[in-house]
């Protein structure tokens, strides 16, 4: 048996608090996926952790770090580029992660890391082999498999940092590899029918460059979504209209889906407060951190042919608009910028539209692989089972494993934009010849979504 899972998020809580609840992960493990794999007497189960399960770009520790070292400035990008050990790109990323202690006590953690704001959860992954056995009451070989996506694609930057990640997460090593190796970025699972990738590949704003190298997306994330909320947060003795529980809200902005739609729910906010001053502030706040955004030469020279420039024009011509200072639209019009705040990897509600389906429609590894049935991504938050293709008698099905994580999901209305708290659970599990009843690979999808 193989659980397929993406998108946790799991943060160092600087930027929100917004991490998944221990206690929902502990009941989907030791009762769902205990109970199929009883059910199905599995001869092993497989957790492969689909990307976006550490994230180290939604978090305010960057701002700790002078803007030439961080993933995107000048400094960081040699350093990605090369040999990074004891970089201060290499300790930040230390620092935001955590390093499992020696006495294995949460206590003697980092508190302002993703360990320790996240320490049952993890357990969980690391102490599976002793719970599985537990729960089946027999031995049942157990392995925790990480793919790096786009949010946790520093976690494969320099060995130190692969380490510590295999520790938290209990992760196997590919074959007699060492714990520092670099993370696959695949898992193929002929036996199950499977190839599984995180997704971001197929996305240009966020595929990134060779090895750990950042997307244009990881920027916008920390720069603007993340920056937005902080630096509002700084200047508050200037504006003490802006409470702390108004910032808390302010910091849901990277859980709106679509993401193209974070300007609009920024103007919803805006447009049901009563109090002048803070749509004053967050003006402010918005020209300081857009103008900010053109001193980020990495931005600046970034270009794709594979993005959709259009969608800037009906960025444009959105009536939320309006409220946006109007200097700060002068800088990102003359710069260019305006698509950088939309992405190719929105939701969509038609099924066929899913912005990955071209990529994976493109993609050789599973047409030249006669035992590939199964194609498993996450990414676009979007849990989702659709059929692909059939090939010389074999059914290829696209599977997204979704998210964890709270969306904050447009209403479909035609009146004035609302944004709906929805939290998500959806995983994949994959059955090998032999197990229950399979006479051939065969897959089960589970996906529960609830009001917040």
């Amino acid at each position: 048996m193989l659980v397929v899972l993406s998108d946790l998020h799991f943060t160092d809580g600087t930027a929100g608090e917004h991490n998944l609840q221990a206690e929902t992960l502990s009941r989907v493990i030791l009762s769902d996926w205990m109970t199929l794999a009883a059910r199905v007497r599995a001869v092993e189960l497989r957790v492969v952790l689909l990307g976006d399960i550490l994230d180290l770009v939604r978090t305010e520790r960057w701002f700790d770090l002078p803007s030439e070292h961080r993933p995107w400035g000048r400094d960081g990008l040699a350093v990605l580029a090369g040999d990074g050990a004891g970089s201060p790109l290499e300790r930040c990323c230390l620092g935001i992660l955590g390093r499992m202690p020696a006495d294995g006590r949460r206590e003697s953690a980092s508190a302002t890391s993703i360990l320790a704001k996240n320490w049952a959860a993890l357990a969980l992954l690391r102490e599976l082999p002793r719970r599985a056995a537990e729960a089946l009451g027999r031995p049942l070989p157990v392995s925790v498999e990480f793919i790096p996506g786009n949010h946790d694609r520093l976690a494969d930057a320099f060995p130190a940092v692969r380490a510590a990640v295999r520790e938290m997460l209990g992760a196997a090593t590919s074959g007699a590899g060492a714990p520092d190796a670099p993370f696959p970025r695949e898992c193929r699972a002929p036996a199950y029918g499977l190839l599984a990738r995180h997704g971001h590949a197929f996305d240009p704003w966020n595929a990134g460059g060779p090895g750990a190298a950042p997307a244009v997306s990881d920027v916008i994330t920390t720069e603007f979504a993340v920056k937005l909320p902080w630096t509002l947060d700084r200047r508050r003795d200037r504006h003490p209209a802006v409470s702390a529980e108004w910032l808390r809200g302010l910091r849901e902005i990277d859980n709106v889906r679509p993401l193209g739609r974070i300007m609009e729910w920024l103007d919803s906010r805006i447009r049901t407060e009563s109090l002048p001053e803070i749509r004053a502030a967050l003006e402010e706040a918005f020209e300081t951190v857009t103008a900010g955004l053109l001193e980020i030469d990495f931005l600046r020279t970034w270009r794709d042919d594979a993005t959709e420039w259009d969608e800037a024009v009906r960025w444009l011509t959105s009536p939320w608009i309006r409220w946006l200072p109007r200097k700060a639209l002068e800088i990102l019009r003359a710069q260019d910028l305006f698509p950088l705040f939309l992405k190719a990897s929105e939701d969509n509600p038609d099924p066929s539209g899913d912005a990955l389906i071209e990529g994976l429609l493109d993609e050789r590894a599973w047409v030249d692989d006669p035992e590939i049935r199964y194609l498993a991504l996450g990414h676009t938050h979007n849990p989702l089972v659709l059929p692909l293709e059939c090939r010389a008698g074999r059914d290829v099905v696209y599977i997204n494993a979704g998210t964890w994580r709270e969306r904050l999901v447009r209403t479909a209305g035609s009146g004035a934009p609302a944004f709906v708290p929805l939290k998500h659970t959806s995983y994949a599990v994959f059955y090998q010849r032999g197990e229950g009843d399979a006479e051939a690979p065969r897959f089960d999808f589970r996906s529960a979504i609830h009001p917040a």
